[in-house]
């Protein structure tokens, strides 16, 4: 094979949202820097999602007058992070770093020319009734829509979603999955469609919430002009000098590429959601690569292996960023059943038959709960006729046909609660019961059992105008129906050991030099909980700004103009 040399002062593994942010940085620091990525186009995951961020104290929030603080965001942190184990990527040290540099970074994009959505969002904080939450939101925030066109050649190097992008934020797909639930939604849901027509008649390219993030810190490091950005690039491995890593072998096609970096490398690739190997060595059982939201192509652990392989320490490798999911109505592709289980007329049961955990809680929390029970990987969402009337499964919309979703064995249909049992192969009557018991709840909206609906997170992603609990709804109207639901996710959520810097940890003690992480290859600094709409993504662009400046720090010995 092949071989080349290349030389630059910083080298980034890894083109979604950290690695573009670590590029964007170093780019108006002067720095060279070079993108290794693995696909033919950039933004893996990030450019699929919702692309919030959750940022306590960030300048937005305050600008509309938003009661935040530093001191807040860090009670909300420990109060969640005392619920589940403690790790050391809970560390108090790297807790601060975030809160202290995650404002800092939002700022800094925004003087770069990234754009955010002009208000917060209203997301509530995902665990509302624990100290220092905020109940109405402000900590998440959405890109603008941006017009891809701007890119000029770099465009090519988009992940574009399929056809036109009709919300423009996340918080859209509130009233997207519930658009005959009443006039009032039915009138909100056509203004966004409306909005979406009007963005694609009169932008070039217009591109909204993951994919925007990532276009619009595509266009400040094009801007840049010193980025050197190299795609279809794997790591085959990093080097190392006198224990420092001074730089990488990279692999495209039949060449080889060796790469010398003097500030160090940044690893900023994905975790290991699509490695089976990986999965079965270190997630809870059953697992599989195709429950994952994550690119299909992507997340293979490379960039993982190749820092252990050299002594890196790891953390959290049984966490992954849960998400349900479930086989569209329609196409049969894994898709997020988020909104979904929150939704009235609708309840999970186990392969008993039985309910076993709160719907509406935290997607990250109710995946747990699906390994915490026997029997309930996979689960069972029923619903009926009711719930499709109103909202959407899937990309099943309520006036579209549902006797396709039917006949392809997506959807399973009975006109009975029994004959819907004997088709699950439920033991008799239990579904039957596990019914009476939830309808007699809806009357009064108390979920004695769960709590569904009890708080401002699980009423803000039900169905706002259902009374009494936004959460629950009877399910009595034939026929009734039900769908698989696994235990997927949105990527993995441990991975290297780092510290407040950004640095990974060696197994023997101390940082390893010259090598940093952040993003999902990266063990996540919240533990086992999850706190917000934009949790993966947040504290994955603020450690990419924050190792970029340290490195700056370590290789000309002062600090960086904006740190």
């Amino acid at each position: 094979m092949d071989e080349d040399s290349l030389s630059c002062e910083l080298l980034v593994v890894g083109a979604g949202a950290a690695g573009l942010t670590a590029a964007a940085v170093a780019s108006s620091l002067g720095m060279s820097t070079v993108i290794a990525e693995q696909h033919e186009t950039v933004g893996g995951t990030t450019s699929l999602s919702g692309g919030t961020i959750w940022i306590p104290s960030n300048p937005i929030a305050a600008r509309y007058g938003i009661q935040d603080s530093k001191g807040l965001g860090k009670e909300y942190m420990q109060s969640a992070l005392d619920a589940t184990d403690k790790r050391e990527s809970s560390a108090p040290a790297i807790i601060n770093a975030f809160l202290e540099s995650g404002p800092l970074m939002v700022a800094y994009l925004q003087a770069a020319g990234f754009r955010w959505n002009t208000k917060p969002s209203k997301f509530p904080d995902y665990h509302p009734n624990l100290p220092g939450a905020l109940v109405h939101g402000g900590r998440t925030l959405n890109p603008a829509t941006f017009d891809a066109e701007l890119l000029g050649p770099w465009k090519k190097y988009l992940n574009m979603p399929k056809g036109s992008p009709q919300a423009a934020k996340f918080e859209d797909f509130r009233t997207i999955t519930s658009p005959l639930a009443s006039a009032w939604d039915l009138l909100t849901f056509c203004w966004i469609t409306a909005c979406a027509v009007f963005r694609n008649l009169f932008s070039g390219c217009a591109v909204t919430m993951g994919c925007s993030l990532v276009a619009q810190l595509l266009y400040i490091c094009q801007r840049g002009g010193i980025v050197q950005l190299r795609t279809s690039t794997s790591l085959l491995e990093l080097t190392t000098e006198n224990d420092r890593v001074v730089g990488a072998v990279l692999v495209c096609g039949d060449r080889r590429i060796r790469v010398r970096s003097r500030c160090g490398v940044l690893l900023a690739a994905a975790g290991f959601s699509r490695n089976e190997r990986l999965r079965h060595q270190y997630l809870p059982k059953p697992t599989s690569a195709t429950w994952s939201l994550s690119r299909a192509d992507a997340d293979s652990g490379h960039a993982l292996e190749a820092a252990m392989s050299i002594g890196a320490k790891t953390d959290l490798l049984q966490e992954t960023w849960g998400i349900p999911t479930m086989k569209d109505p329609c196409t049969g592709q894994i898709t997020s059943a988020l909104f979904e289980l929150a939704k009235p007329h609708s309840i999970v049961i186990d392969n008993s038959g039985t309910r076993f955990a709160n719907e509406s809680q935290p997607y990250g929390d109710f995946v747990r709960s699906m390994y915490a029970v026997e029997g309930a990987t996979p689960a069972w969402l029923i619903i009926d006729r009711q719930y499709l009337l109103k909202y959407t499964l899937g990309s099943l919309k309520p006036w579209e046909p549902i006797e396709p979703a039917v006949r392809s064995g997506l959807l399973v249909e009975a006109n009975s609660l029994e004959a819907l049992s004997q088709k699950l192969l439920l033991p008799k009557g239990r579904l039957v019961r596990t019914v009476e018991r939830w309808n007699l709840m809806c009357q009064d909206g108390r979920d004695v059992d769960f709590a569904r609906g009890c708080d401002a997170y699980q009423q803000f992603i039900g169905d706002t105008r259902a009374k009494p609990n936004p959460a629950m709804g009877p399910i009595n109207t034939a026929p009734f129906y039900a769908v698989r639901i696994y235990p997927g996710d949105a990527g993995t959520k441990g991975g290297l050991a780092t510290d407040r810097c950004g640095r990974v940890q060696s197994r023997s003690g101390g940082a390893i030099d010259g090598l940093y992480a952040a993003g999902n290859v990266a063990a996540s600094l919240f533990g086992q909980t999850s706190l917000g709409a934009g949790v993966t993504i947040g504290p994955a662009m603020t450690f990419a700004f924050v190792a970029v400046h340290c490195m700056f720090k370590s290789a000309t010995g002062t600090h960086s103009p904006s740190s």
